[in-house]
């Protein structure tokens, strides 16, 4: 089982309940040196040393649920990736995976702000 850092549209129990078809077990989660960018009407995270994205750590999550998070995501279309990254959980730092902008994703073609698929 891993963690997993939820931004955007994941980060509401909601979709995530819809998507995976469990609710998460999350704890509100920080990640610094992304933010949130979009592309195509999608939502991903970028490197961005100054900048930092608010979200969720969904903790304990299996491997189906990965697979179905995966397809979710188009990770075989390339708009995203799974990566490790550090977190922050109150004052505690915590490794997690976080979809981040696949090699599909123009990093030209983007713009900041919230929402969206992710």
């Amino acid at each position: 089982m891993v963690a997993l850092f939820t931004y955007a549209s994941l980060a509401d129990r909601g979709t995530y309940l819809e998507v995976v078809g469990r609710h998460p077990e999350t704890l509100p989660a920080r990640l610094e040196g992304y933010r949130i960018a979009r592309s195509l009407g999608y939502a991903y995270l970028v490197e961005d040393p100054g900048s930092q994205v608010e979200g969720f750590l969904v903790r304990n999550v299996q491997a189906p649920d990965l697979w179905v998070l995966d397809d979710y995501h188009a990770l075989a279309e390339g708009l995203y990736e799974r990566c490790r990254v550090q977190v922050r959980v109150g004052e505690q730092g915590q490794e997690a995976e976080a979809y981040v902008a696949g090699p599909a994703m123009s990093p030209e073609a983007t713009s900041s702000g919230s929402g969206g698929h992710a």
